[in-house]
């Protein structure tokens, strides 16, 4: 059946360190792979219908966000800021491979993404909740009630990136009030590092390595545990339909973006290790 839209909507903030099942850290299963495995599943769906869009949903507090490929799991060192703050600029980064790659197909899918700006949801004091901090989940919830708009507000910028043709792909639409924080729909700008197309890149393919999902042409090659692709499971498996380019000669890291060299030690190690991220999820 052909869809016309798939808004990646979902999200968590700032929370304490936690694993999935899978062994992820759970803000960038949340707020990354997950969207990422979910548009990989749909994108089928996606491409039977002329001019399709997704709408992923990133943050103003991309801008404060950098790529470690190295270490997309947050195990050397762990802020919960800090990886939502990453967590963030990897949705703008999925949002521009998607649509770089889509034009390269000579699709006409539209991959665009929003953000809301400071709504007042639960979304602020849900992480000093689950850590025990009753001072900031106060302070976090004065902070709603002084500054921020209501979730119906912050609502429109998904709504206009979701409906507007004005909007094209590769568009990033928040509100238009001081600091990006409330205010009607516009587009607004993104950070250099949500711009870098070789991080965009190298994410991606660290995307469908850790989700086993690698947008094929049947949503079946998505059926990987969450610690190796499916195609390495299986030795084999469809071509991908959105395929990757021919890596560039690497001639400096990328900005904002570890050596990819240890991206590729890291997800070794995961695929070796997976039971034992499974007992360390259990353990806690």
């Amino acid at each position: 059946m052909p869809l016309d839209l798939l808004v990646n909507n979902a999200g968590v903030m700032a929370l304490p360190r936690r694993t999935t099942v899978d062994g992820f850290e759970l803000q960038m299963a949340t707020n990354h792979l997950g969207p990422f495995a979910l548009t990989g599943l749909l994108l089928p769906a996606l491409l039977e219908r002329p001019g399709a869009r997704v709408v992923t949903v990133s943050s103003m507090l991309h801008w404060l966000g950098s790529i470690d490929l190295g270490d997309l799991m947050s195990e050397r060192a762990y802020d919960p800021w800090t990886a939502y703050h990453r967590t963030k600029l990897a949705n703008l980064l999925f949002m521009r491979e998607l649509g770089r790659r889509a034009a390269a197909e000579g699709s006409d899918l539209v991959s665009v993404a929003a953000h809301p700006g400071y709504a007042r949801t639960n979304l602020q004091y849900a992480g000093p909740q689950m850590a025990g901090r009753r001072g900031t989940e106060a302070v976090m919830r004065l902070g709603n009630a002084l500054l921020g708009q209501s979730a119906r507000t912050g609502a429109l910028p998904q709504l206009r990136a979701a409906t507007d043709p004005s909007v094209r792909s590769g568009a990033y639409v928040g509100p238009r009030g001081l600091g990006g924080q409330r205010g009607l729909p516009k587009r607004v700008r993104t950070s250099s590092n949500a711009q870098d197309d070789t991080a965009a890149r190298l994410l991606w393919e660290a995307s469908e390595e850790l989700t086993g999902c690698a947008t094929a042409v049947s949503p079946r090659s998505c059926r990987g545990s969450g610690r190796r692709s499916s195609r390495a499971q299986d030795g084999a498996g469809p071509a991908p339909l959105l395929r990757s380019p021919t890596p560039p000669a690497r001639s400096s890291v990328p900005r904002g973006v570890s050596d990819g060299a240890g991206l590729r030690r890291s997800h070794r190690a995961v695929a070796a290790d997976g039971s034992a991220l499974q007992e360390s999820h259990s353990a806690a």
